[in-house]
């Protein structure tokens, strides 16, 4: 499922996260600090383009498989109908809760590690942003059995989550919390802009491929 923008807007109002849709490419036009993949696409000596590029590709490739992945996990847990916390409160049983809870807390972990590998303040605004929302909710998150580890990744105390109640998972996971819902919004944001790289680099390719073989044909037409 691919988060819309109306989803990510919903998600940010309930945040209160000063982030704007914008696209990754009008954003990176406005930074004077410069963006990596862009410094390594127009590259002014030309070289190792190629492989910079198809370095990036993958990066941004696995950016966008994470951070789609975290949207994915995280809305489960913030649905509103026939949710997993109202199936727990219906059966009593919150195995269902802490396996969304388990899924969202590794595709974070996976997001971190792809934005902390790719250069660009657009990176590092998401990064810290990610952080930044597990900081405001350490004390909830704790209480779940989720704490942070010195590189910032989230340690589950699988024995502690499981016990905790379905008050104190909701309020550190659930919609009447708002980890989850900043999480999404940036995971979103992240997607998004793995995606316009992608189309950035592909443009790149496509153009240096059409220049080429028009270079190819004025040097076979001069031969006759």
């Amino acid at each position: 499922m691919r988060v819309t923008t109306q989803m990510l807007n919903e998600s940010a109002r309930k945040a209160g996260l000063p982030l704007h849709d914008t696209s990754l490419l009008n954003y990176i036009n406005k930074e004077n600090g410069g963006n990596g993949l862009l410094d390594a696409i127009s590259n002014k000596n030309g070289q190792n383009n190629g492989n910079v590029s198809r370095m990036q590709k993958y990066g941004y490739e696995k950016m966008e498989k994470t951070a789609g992945g975290l949207c994915q996990s995280a809305e489960a847990l913030l649905a509103k109908e026939n949710s997993l916390f109202d199936k727990a409160k219906e059966s009593g049983d919150t195995k269902d809760v802490v396996k969304g809870i388990e899924d969202m807390v590794n595709a974070y972990n996976e997001t971190l590690q792809a934005l902390r590998k790719e250069t660009g303040s657009i990176n590092r605004l998401y990064l810290e942003s990610l952080k930044s929302a597990v900081k405001e909710n350490a004390t909830a998150l704790k209480n779940a059995g989720v704490t942070v580890a010195s590189d910032g990744q989230l340690v589950i105390d699988k024995e502690k989550l499981s016990a905790a109640d379905l008050e104190t998972l909701e309020k550190a996971f659930g919609p009447s919390g708002d980890f989850t819902s900043k999480v999404s919004y940036v995971a979103g944001k992240v997607e998004d802009n793995a995606a316009a790289n992608l189309a950035s680099i592909s443009n790149q390719y496509t153009s240096g491929g059409n220049a080429y073989t028009a270079a190819m044909l004025r040097r076979y037409d001069s031969r006759g």
